[in-house]
């Protein structure tokens, strides 16, 4: 008997509902692993998998709370990183290009936990976002921008019950791009 089997029992409409949400989230690989209640075959992909891997509660499906809410421990209904079925950083590259797409955008990818995303108006920066996992303690580059007056936002992609809902990253993004 496969793992979604174990959880759903005779729900059929819920296993398969799982099951499209494991393969969008982790692909073929990992879908057919969860059926046969074993891991990921290969150890980079366990390791590219873990910043995208809901707790068990992430899937029953609740209405988000009020506006911009991405916090709690049920996955909210909006699109969100985890069901987005993209890795932590596309998931926000995406928004970054739909959302804001009046902004030229550069990234450095500072390292395998970290990636920082300067917004420009022309030549003008007018934001700085820094994508980071919770257990990377930088704090240089906000210092920084603090002190020059740059607006700089962090979004930690591995934190348990932080959603990163597409409404809260549109509305924190918006509210410091105005001010700048």
């Amino acid at each position: 008997m496969g793992l979604l089997s174990k959880l759903f029992g005779d729900n059929k409409e819920a296993a398969q509902a799982a099951k499209d949400i494991l393969g969008g989230i982790f692909g073929e690989a990992a879908q057919k692993a969860a059926e046969e209640n074993r891991e990921p075959s290969s150890r980079a992909q366990q390791e590219e998998n873990v910043w995208n891997m809901p707790d068990e509660n992430a899937f029953t499906k609740v209405p988000a709370g009020p506006s911009g809410e991405s916090w709690g421990p049920v996955m909210p209904a909006e699109m969100n990183q985890f069901n987005s079925g993209n890795t932590w950083w596309e998931y926000f590259e995406e928004i970054f290009a739909s959302d804001f797409p009046q902004y030229r955008v550069e990234k450095e990818a500072a390292n395998a936990k970290r990636n920082i995303y300067t917004f420009y108006n022309g030549a003008e920066k007018v934001l700085v976002i820094e994508l980071m996992s919770q257990s990377c303690d930088s704090k240089k580059l906000r210092e920084r921008c603090q002190a020059s007056g740059l607006p700089y936002l962090r979004f930690y992609y591995d934190h348990e019950g932080w959603w990163n809902t597409r409404s809260y990253v549109v509305r924190r993004m918006n509210d410091q791009i105005s001010w700048s």
